[in-house]
């Protein structure tokens, strides 16, 4: 059995499942930010759009240079980003589209102000716990 041939099966793999999280992301970013911008269409303050812009987006940034950067990291945290990506993303795109048009709440900001900072905290705890657990 040649080895090398299996090994680069394993690199393969692992490469289209990056390339399916990193579209993912992608994907869940752009509706995301399609919807701040239909959220905030009848705001007069473009600083306050490009601000909500930024803080949506965060997220979303951090869980593709994180994965990207997993490569370095210990075993455990990459695979922890590695999973939780996908899920954070289509979870937050979800929220967004749930409450722009289903929900129509009174203080429509509240949703892009808490979801990232929920993501954020996700991703955090997910590399601590990955780097305790490769400690451990």
């Amino acid at each position: 059995m040649d080895h090398t041939k299996v090994h680069l099966d394993v690199d393969s793999s692992a490469g289209q499942r990056r390339g399916v999280r990193h579209g993912i992301v992608v994907l869940s970013a752009v509706v995301s930010l399609a919807l701040v911008f239909w959220a905030g269409r009848h705001n007069g303050s473009a600083l306050l759009v490009l601000l909500f812009t930024l803080w949506v987006a965060s997220p979303f940034a951090a869980l593709l240079l994180v994965d990207r950067a997993s490569t370095g990291l210990p075993v455990t945290s990459g695979r922890a980003v590695g999973r939780l990506a996908p899920l954070v993303s289509m979870v937050s795109a979800l929220i967004y589209i749930i409450e722009v048009f289903l929900v129509h709440p009174a203080k429509a900001a509240a949703p892009f102000l808490v979801v990232p900072a929920v993501s954020w905290a996700a991703i955090l705890l997910s590399l601590w716990i990955g780097r305790r657990a490769q400690a451990g």
